[in-house]
């Protein structure tokens, strides 16, 4: 595996745990999206592809704590929601 240093993940989320627990799910959707498309053998580690996406900052993720004070923010919309103009 590839060493990547913690200071580099540790400046796009600031708590290390935190960051191997996002890079953990990014490499599942990695993993998942090259068995679908039928690539199983790569060069690199999915887990050393994880880790530098988050590294470079290109893994979207969300606090717990932000998701339950605007749960609305986060939801898509749906498809036969009515708005109300007023």
């Amino acid at each position: 595996m590839a060493y990547v240093p913690v200071e580099k993940v540790t400046k796009v989320i600031k708590n290390k745990y935190e960051a191997i627990v996002v890079a953990a799910r990014e490499a599942r959707k990695i993993n998942s999206a090259m068995r679908m498309v039928g690539r199983e053998e790569t060069k690199e580690k999915v887990t050393s592809r994880s880790l530098k996406r988050v590294g470079r900052g290109d893994v979207d993720f969300v606090y717990l704590e932000e998701q339950a004070a605007a749960p609305e923010a986060f939801l898509p919309p749906m498809e036969n929601e009515q708005t109300n103009p007023i």
